[in-house]
């Protein structure tokens, strides 16, 4: 059974949810939501999260709204990993040359999202 999440953890995920450039804005105003009802740690807490980088807002975003593209794109991922095993066990390197072609599609597809996302 999963432990349940408290309402402060889904209040972090959500603030990680946001747009980019709501991130800092909205965690402060949390903390300050927070102070108000006199959860100093909570606050404390909440204050002290980071801003996420470009790409991890990227890649969590990309797994909240397109979790199957980003499977299909680590799947693919995965497929040029094992095909590079096997060339360096003497195997056809064109398994290799097909694998990061097919990988190109869903790889375009995110990168386009998230492109039109923060624009």
């Amino acid at each position: 059974m999963a432990p349940r999440r408290s309402k402060l953890d889904t209040e972090i995920q959500r603030l990680y949810g946001l747009p980019f450039g709501e991130f800092t804005a909205a965690r402060n105003t949390l903390a300050k939501e927070l102070r108000k009802q006199g959860e100093k740690e909570s606050a404390e807490e909440v204050a002290a999260l980071p801003k996420p980088s470009v790409s991890a807002w990227a890649v969590n975003h990309l797994f909240t709204t397109d979790s199957e593209r980003m499977e299909e794109l680590l799947a693919s991922g995965e497929r040029a990993r094992e095909a590079l095993q096997s060339i360096l066990s003497g195997g056809d390197p064109g398994a290799l040359r097909d694998a990061i072609q097919a990988a190109r599609k869903p790889g375009a597809a995110v990168v386009d999202r998230i492109v039109v996302r923060l624009a």
